[in-house]
């Protein structure tokens, strides 16, 4: 559960009786719902910034960073939620089929 959350208390102490304290806790929720991107494809000699990710997602790295030698090769992408006062952004590891350049 995220939101703000408001706790009231009232002292016992003899020396602040009666006294009133509030505070407000503000939650985020870790656990953001979010699918992790599969199918990624791209050719040897590319860059990140050559690998479409869906709306939400971004490298970690600078799309500058080559995709690497063909093969499958894995990268960090990071989901940031619409509403980000609520919701944490989330890391994830996603993998690159990488083709031979023809």
């Amino acid at each position: 559960m995220s939101g703000i959350f408001t706790i009231s208390c009232t002292a016992t102490n003899a020396n602040i009786s009666g006294s009133q304290f509030r505070f407000c806790i503000k939650s985020k929720n870790n656990h953001v719902k979010h699918t992790v991107p599969t199918g990624l494809n791209a050719t040897y000699g590319n860059t990140l910034a050559d690998v479409d990710l869906p709306d939400g997602w971004s490298w970690k790295d600078s799309v500058t960073t080559s995709v690497g030698n063909a093969g499958t090769n894995n990268f960090v992408a990071i989901y940031t939620p619409a509403d980000t006062a609520n919701y944490n952004t989330a890391e994830e590891t996603v993998s690159i089929v990488v083709a031979k350049a023809n």
